[in-house]
C-alpha cells in the first residue's frame, strides 16, 4: 500500500522503480531494526530511538504549518495575561492573516510568499521567549505575530501545492498533504504538555526551529505564480524550469574573472 502514492508521483516508465524503491527502503528498515535492538536493549530508550528517526519528516511543508498553528493556538493560555483576551487576539490575528495573504500573494510569488512567512513566523516564536521574561505584554504581541504569520503560511500552501501537482495526481497530494497536517495537529498537544511540565519556551523553541528549516527548504521549489495549473505529468515536469538552481560554474565565473584581470594586470 505505501508503494501506490510512490507509483502514482512520477511518470510511467518509472513507476515500477518508485514502488520497488518503497519495499526497499522497508527491508533496509527492517535490517537496521536488529543491529538497534542489540545496543538498546531497554525498550523505553527503543522506542525513543524510533521517534527521533521519524523526525527527519517533520521538516515537510505541511506537518510544519499545521503544528505550528495549532501549538500556537493551543498555547495561548500559558503566554501569561488573561487567558480569555489572549484566545480573542488570536481569533483576531486569524482573521487578519487571511485577509492580508491575498496581498502577500499579489506580491509575491508562491515560493517567496511560503518561505518568507514561515521564516518570520519561526523567528518570532524563537524570541518569544526571551521576551515575554522581559515583559508578559510584548510577549504575547511577539507570540501573536508569529502566529499571523504561520496562518498566512497555512493558506498560502493550499494553494501552492495545488499548482505543483497534474490534474490526475491533485486529489491524492491533497489526501496525502492533509495526512501529513494531521501527523503536526496531533504533535501539538504533546508539545504543549511538555512545555507545562519541563519549561514553557519548549513550544516556541520547538515551533521556530522546525519553521526556519522549512523555510530554508521551500527555497529549492518552483515558482508557479506566472504558471498555468499542470494538467499532466510532463506539463508538472516543466516547472523544473522554475525552480532556483545554484550552478557552481555560476558562482565561480565572477571569481574566474576577477582572478584573469588580475593575471592581465601583472602581465
Amino acid at each position: 500500500m505505501c508503494a501506490i502514492p510512490a507509483q502514482e508521483l512520477v511518470p510511467t516508465a518509472k513507476r515500477s522503480i518508485a514502488a520497488l524503491s518503497v519495499n526497499v527502503c522497508h527491508g533496509l528498515g527492517y535490517l537496521i531494526l536488529p543491529l538497534v535492538a542489540y545496543f538498546i536493549r531497554d525498550w523505553r530508550w527503543f522506542l525513543r530511538f524510533y521517534t527521533i528517526a521519524c523526525v527527519c519528516y517533520f521538516p515537510i511543508l505541511w506537518i510544519v504549518t499545521t503544528l505550528g498553528f495549532y501549538t500556537l493556538g493551543l498555547n495561548s493560555s500559558n503566554l501569561g495575561g488573561n487567558i480569555y483576551l489572549n484566545c480573542v487576539y488570536g481569533a483576531l490575528v486569524d482573521i487578519m492573516s487571511y485577509v492580508t495573504t491575498a496581498l502577500i500573494l499579489s506580491k509575491k510569488g508562491r515560493r517567496s510568499a511560503t518561505s518568507i512567512t514561515i521564516g518570520i513566523g519561526g523567528i518570532m516564536c524563537l524570541i518569544t521567549p526571551m521576551l515575554r521574561r522581559a515583559n508578559v505584554n510584548v510577549g504575547i504581541a511577539s507570540a501573536m505575530i508569529g502566529k499571523f504569520f504561520i496562518t498566512s503560511a497555512l493558506s498560502i500552501i493550499i494553494l501552492y501545492t495545488g499548482e505543483l501537482f497534474p490534474t490526475l495526481l491533485r486529489n491524492t497530494t491533497y489526501g496525502i498533504a492533509s495526512a501529513a497536517a494531521r501527523i503536526g495537529s496531533a504533535i501539538s498537544p504533546f508539545i504543549i504538555f511538555a512545555g507545562e511540565t519541563m519549561n514553557l519556551s519548549i513550544p516556541f523553541y520547538v515551533t521556530g526551529c522546525l519553521s526556519l528549516l522549512s523555510a530554508f527548504m521551500t527555497i529549492w521549489l518552483p515558482e508557479t505564480k506566472a504558471t498555468g495549473l499542470p494538467n499532466t505529468v510532463d506539463e508538472a515536469l516543466e516547472l523544473e524550469n522554475y525552480r532556483t538552481k545554484v550552478s557552481v560554474r555560476k558562482l565561480s565565473a565572477p571569481f574566474r574573472r576577477k582572478s584573469e584581470g588580475t593575471a592581465d594586470a601583472a602581465a
